[in-house]
């Protein structure tokens, strides 16, 4: 043994033929692993024991092999590809002097999404070792209809409502969406409904720093479709909605006589809206709503309750402003009639306020106040109901 290592290390022919020796045995292992592999174009050699190639649908993909018998490339040969797993031929090439065979196989947008084998064979060929191709067929999803509000308050909910599609405007069913804050905090999830919707929903905090924050909304991904996210921007506001003023058109009118209701807010965002007595307002012009109320057929004095709303969310409530009805007699065969008195006897002073609805109603006022001196001071409503032909 001592020998023949000498005679290696020390004999020049036998260096030589050694190196020889290996270099065939390297030129060997090469030429199996050029049998047992395929190739991608883009992506290099891929074995069968590796992970597939993956192709998204709608768009190309290239699939090449090497067509070759027991020792030798197919050289010119057609090579015809077909998808094993859908039963379908998806294309056919001729090899080149090497043998490789090249397809460059357009997706169709509505193809089957998961796993395939991609079997390639030279029909000219029967010597010709066929080659299987592993093939993963992906979709590429994206956001539709992303809705949000561009400005918001604290305590209010930010809502975000969005569709998820597949890349043949097909929705995805079923799939969780997450929202997310600048950090990658995650902050809400949703499900995609039938028809790819979901409306995901956050508290703005009470302590937020006002300013200008980016949230984005995520979708992760499954085995067949890509993730996909999306970046939007809102802006936290400090100040809260306050009405500036309210003003009507008349602030005394007769019975059903319609008032033209003025409100000036300090935001003109599109999120807002503003009602009177739970009746809607219309924005006219940037901060201005107005919209009108029919005075009662009763006559008194009527609030306007003005509520302004942000995102549907109540932010303002102010009922300081009132008008007046005021009373016909023409128009009443029984009413009301207020007396006020005091204690001077003389009939001038003691009506302050006196609106004759009838005879039967003046008759009435002069017997109450005939009473007067026997009975304690007061003020009272005097309901009077007389016949319809009562003048």
């Amino acid at each position: 043994m001592k020998r023949l290592y000498k005679k290696l290390i020390f004999n020049k022919k036998m260096r030589i033929l050694s190196i020889l020796v290996l270099i065939l045995i390297l030129v060997l292992i090469l030429y199996q692993y050029e049998i047992v592999y395929t190739t991608n174009l883009s992506n290099g050699l891929i074995s069968k024991d590796d992970p597939p190639q993956i192709g998204y649908r709608g768009e190309n993909t290239i699939i090449t092999v090497r067509m070759l018998n027991s020792s030798d490339p197919i050289i010119g040969e057609l090579t015809l590809f077909y998808d094993q797993s859908n039963g379908l031929l998806i294309g056919g090439a001729v090899t080149n002097s090497t043998g490789y065979a090249v397809l460059n196989w357009s997706i169709p947008p509505d193809y089957r999404l998961g796993s395939t084998n991609i079997s390639a064979s030279c029909p000219g060929r029967p010597d010709a070792i066929p080659v299987e191709v592993g093939l993963l067929i992906k979709s590429k999803p994206i956001f539709e209809n992303l809705t949000y509000p561009i400005s918001a308050h604290p305590e209010e909910y930010l809502m975000v409502e969005v569709n998820l599609m597949d890349n043949n405007n097909s929705s995805i069913p079923d799939q969780q969406v997450s929202l997310y804050d600048y950090q990658n905090t995650s902050l809400a999830e949703s499900v995609t409904n039938a028809l790819g919707h979901c409306t995901l929903s956050w508290e703005i905090p009470s302590d937020i720093v006002p300013g200008l924050y980016m949230f984005k909304i995520k979708f992760e991904g499954t085995q067949v479709y890509n993730p996909v996210e999306n970046e939007f921007n809102v802006t936290i506001l400090t100040s809260s909605l306050e009405i500036i003023s309210v003003s009507l058109n008349a602030t005394r009118v007769k019975p059903n006589i319609p008032i033209l209701v003025t409100v000036e807010i300090n935001d003109d965002n599109p999120l807002i809206s503003v009602e009177i007595n739970d009746l809607p307002l219309e924005k006219t012009n940037g901060t201005i709503w107005q919209g009108t109320v029919t005075a009662p057929a009763i006559p008194g004095k009527y609030l306007l309750n003005v509520v302004v709303y942000y995102n549907e969310t109540q932010r303002t409530n102010d009922s300081s402003t009132y008008f007046i009805v005021e009373g016909e007699a023409s128009y009443y065969s029984a009413g009301t009639l207020l007396l006020f008195f005091n204690n001077d006897n003389s009939l001038s002073k003691e009506f302050m306020v006196l609106t004759p609805i009838s005879a039967m109603a003046i008759i009435s006022a002069f017997v109450a106040w005939k009473k007067k001196t026997r009975q304690p001071s007061f003020s009272r409503d005097y309901t009077l109901e007389v016949d319809s032909d009562s003048s």
